[in-house]
């Protein structure tokens, strides 16, 4: 409604001027009021026109993005299959460690003879 404020304080020239740089047509004929009417009609029209275009464009590049994830996915999968071992078996055991075997964690510190 600011918009219709702003153009209530026009002249009609102004608004048929305003009305040609939005490519109207047949709006000579109209009242001061009409004329208003059928600018800001247009403006809207506009801008539903370019956030239309907006959301395309969000679209196409979302499916873009998409694809070449996608792709890059398969890719991945394709290299990061392992070769078989041939005679493997996932079930067979650790070998076990012999008996005399110590397994210690923690720090070693190394001391000087003297």
């Amino acid at each position: 409604m600011e918009d219709r404020v702003v153009f209530e304080h026009k002249t009609k020239e102004e608004l048929k001027q305003i009305a040609q740089g939005l490519d109207l047509k047949k709006f000579s004929a109209l009242n001061k009021g009409d004329l208003i009417t059928l600018i800001m009609d247009r403006m809207q029209e506009l801008e539903r026109e370019k956030i239309e275009k907006e959301r395309k464009k969000i679209e196409e590049t979302e499916a873009q993005l998409s694809s070449e994830l996608e792709e890059s996915e398969n890719v991945k999968n394709t290299h990061a299959a392992a070769p078989q071992r041939q005679n493997y078996d996932p079930r067979q055991k650790k070998r076990e460690r012999p008996a005399d075997v110590i397994e210690v964690c923690g720090v070693l510190d190394l001391m000087q003879e003297g």
